[in-house]
């Protein structure tokens, strides 16, 4: 830099303020932390798992782009359970040969943009990308072939292409409709791409390459494309190709064409507006999302992860393009219940839904109250009928659900909406006095029928059960809340005594010294439960119930039986049914995800804040892997086992559920929203989190608020 002549002390004065307020402005920076607050938002390759020895895995990778989802296969280049609704392609999209032998990778890295295969063929390293197009039908493949060697290698690689796509326009469950014949013709069009033409719909699937085969043939109803590559030494080339489905009235062709002949800025864009709708997440007033989320400042690396990873996983399945509505967050994917969202797994984090999407989380509660939610556990929003059998969980979840948005919101004039013939008042209290209909003669308690309609694996866990009949407690007591503030005292007091001779009962259900409780089954007798929902569901909703001895043996409980190395047991190896009760998510060799952050939640009510941010440290190990999915096991025994995403059972690599985010958010900074008043409550202000941070930018009624975390506990404050 050039000297410049010398100015007066003033002039330099006045210059370095003028800059050090420019800095501060652009940057943020957080006093408490020292992290800046743009830079405290990790980029979606941060977010990446490591390199997985495929061979380990139980559920492989899954790819998403906001219509549809899709899972890798062992195959270096294939992919499978590929659904943009209401297309399906189930079935292995290719196979990979590498002169003529069967090539498949060794090592997967998931990204929430695309997934990574790789494996090595006599000194080339090949490498795979999987990405999709974003927020349209088609699914981009990168291959990467790199020779270390300082010879030339010639190599043929040859892709057999047989994915057959089918159109179904009705209702989808669970289990979305599968292709599973083969009436299909196919076709090529010299080099330049093949094409699968379903018989039974206007489905074609389409495959379009960016560097033409050598040769295209058709053999046995296979596509074959060949290439033959001469690999300079310590160099590289690549291969790219696209694979299309849609319907052919609309030329899915035509896109698939010119998908490949820009396929550089095709695959730029499938992670660059990927990262566009991840910074969308965390500003107020973007162009989006009706709200957004608030930003996390920290210098506790695993907090922060964590956060960030589960919101992250959750956009997973976000999806934009169902019929029934434009702001859907499936609850699964991307191999069942692509369509649907569960009462239930909603209830687990509705702040975050909430501070996100409120106009469209609105909709959606609209939407359950006017359907028949007393027969059935989810919508689908391809139909937008009904899914599934009754759950017991359906009158908290939905209540809860309500509720939540009533309180971020601030939106009271929702209680006075009429929705199939009712207000939502109305359906709040027949919400919360539903438990009435299962009351039989013998016991005040609710009866909630058989396994079913509750964990459906652990065949003790029936009848009047301690978890949803304190959920009822809860509930009566939020109504008789209302009432009081809606004018009507008397309702208010009668609910108010309801719940008080339910609580009673409730509490007899406890095994003194045992930390644990038992459900009552039809015959009288008890059935002592050693599960992880009751700890969730009574702590939760009866923390100011306990005394402070229940609370202090219902965590040792948890500690000594369900706590592991870095993640938790569903259920006790010492319960009496855990032989019979054997899936990862529910039963005593793994657990939901939701159930860790919702056990921390309850420990932070008990006044256990250090042994819960223990707990959320140690759960960040699973994080590497990929995604907080719908479950995790253990696989290995003693000092061996270790943990992955679940399969077996019906497990899904992804779930839509943000419960981590949604308990950092209420319980370890204490955000408790309230719908009538002016200013947020905060839990435990003068109990210190063991961590130091800022929560800021958090949506409450009309107002941004932030929360500081230190030494001598948390801080709410208004943000200008």
């Amino acid at each position: 830099m050039k000297k410049h002549k010398q100015y007066s002390i003033t002039f330099y004065m006045l210059l370095s303020f003028v800059l050090l307020t420019t800095v501060s402005c652009n940057h943020k920076p957080d006093t408490k932390t020292g992290t800046k607050v743009e830079e405290s938002i990790p980029t979606l390759d941060e977010l990446a798992g490591e390199w997985m020895n495929m061979d380990s895995l139980r559920n492989m990778p899954s790819v998403n782009n906001f219509h549809g989802g899709l899972a890798i296969t062992k195959d270096i280049s294939s992919v499978e359970l590929l659904t943009f609704p209401p297309f399906v392609q189930n079935k292995p999209s290719c196979k990979s040969f590498i002169n003529g032998e069967k090539f498949n990778a060794q090592y997967s890295r998931w990204y929430p943009y695309q997934a990574l295969r790789k494996a090595n063929y006599n000194g080339v390293e090949v490498t795979s990308t999987t990405r999709m197009v974003f927020e349209k039908q088609g699914v981009l493949l990168h291959l990467k072939f790199k020779n270390s060697a300082k010879q030339p290698k010639n190599i043929q690689f040859k892709l057999q292409l047989f994915g057959k796509a089918r159109k179904f326009n009705k209702k989808w469950e669970w289990g979305y409709p599968r292709v599973n014949d083969d009436n299909f013709d196919i076709k090529s069009e010299k080099t330049r791409c093949l094409i699968i033409s379903d018989q039974k719909s206007s489905t074609e699937t389409v495959y379009t390459f960016s560097v033409l085969p050598n040769n295209l043939t058709i053999i046995d109803n296979k596509g074959v494309a060949t290439w033959d590559l001469t690999i300079p030494g310590n160099d590289s080339i690549t291969l790219n190709y696209v694979m299309a489905i849609g319907d052919k009235d609309i030329n899915i062709k035509k896109e698939a064409k010119q998908w490949a002949q820009n396929f550089e800025k095709v695959f730029q864009q499938a992670k660059s507006l990927w990262e566009n709708r991840w910074r969308d997440v965390f500003t107020p007033d973007n162009k989006h999302f009706s709200g957004h989320l608030p930003t996390l400042v920290t210098d506790d690396s695993k907090l922060r992860r964590i956060y960030y990873m589960d919101i992250a996983s959750t956009l997973q399945l976000y999806r934009t393009n169902l019929p029934k509505s434009n702001r859907v967050f499936a609850t699964n994917g991307p191999e069942w219940g692509v369509t649907l969202m569960y009462f239930w797994n909603l209830e687990m984090w509705p702040t975050i839904w909430a501070m996100l999407e409120p106009a469209s989380m609105k909709a959606h509660l609209k939407s359950w109250l006017s359907l028949d939610y007393h027969n059935c556990y989810a919508e689908d929003y391809l139909s937008g009928q009904e899914s599934g059998p009754w759950y017991s969980a359906n009158d908290w979840s939905i209540y809860r659900c309500i509720d939540g948005y009533l309180r971020v919101t601030g939106d009271k004039e929702f209680l006075d909406e009429v929705i199939a013939g009712k207000t939502v008042l109305k359906h709040l209290e027949g919400l919360a006095t539903n438990y009435r209909k299962f009351v039989r003669k013998d016991n005040i308690l609710a009866d909630y029928g058989g396994a079913n309609n509750l964990l459906e694996c652990v065949p003790t866990y029936i009848n009047r059960v301690p978890s949803f009949n304190a959920a009822n407690v809860w509930m009566l007591r939020r109504m008789a809340e209302i009432y009081q503030q809606y004018g009507d005292p008397d309702k208010a007091r009668k609910l108010q005594n309801e719940a008080d001779k339910l609580v009673n009962a409730v509490l007899k259900l406890y095994v003194p010294g045992q930390g644990v409780w038992t459900s009552l089954h039809r015959d009288n007798k008890k059935a002592e439960m050693r599960h992880v929902i009751d700890f969730i569901m009574v702590g939760k909703t009866l923390s100011n119930d306990l005394t402070p001895t229940t609370k202090k043996e219902m965590m040792n409980f948890v500690e000594k039986e369900l706590l592991t190395k870095n993640w938790m047991r569903a259920q006790s190896l010492q319960d009496i049914a855990a032989a019979n009760s054997d899936r990862p998510d529910h039963g005593p060799m793994g657990s939901y995800d939701a159930w860790p952050p919702l056990s921390m939640e309850v420990m932070c009510l008990f006044g256990e804040f250090d042994k819960a941010l223990d707990f959320l440290h140690r759960t960040e190990k699973v994080t590497y892997e990929g995604p907080f999915a719908q479950s995790h096991e253990f696989l290995g025994k003693g000092d061996k086992m270790y943990l992955r995403i679940a399969r077996r059972g019906q497990q899904n690599y992804n779930d839509g559920g943000a419960a981590f985010a949604d308990v950092i958010v209420r319980s370890f900074f204490g955000f408790q929203p309230i719908l009538f008043g002016d200013k947020p409550v905060v839990l435990s202000p003068n109990t210190p989190r063991g961590f130091n941070g800022k929560l800021i930018h958090i949506p409450f009624h009309n107002g941004l608020y932030a929360i500081t975390s230190n030494t001598g506990g948390v801080k709410i404050t208004k943000e200008n």
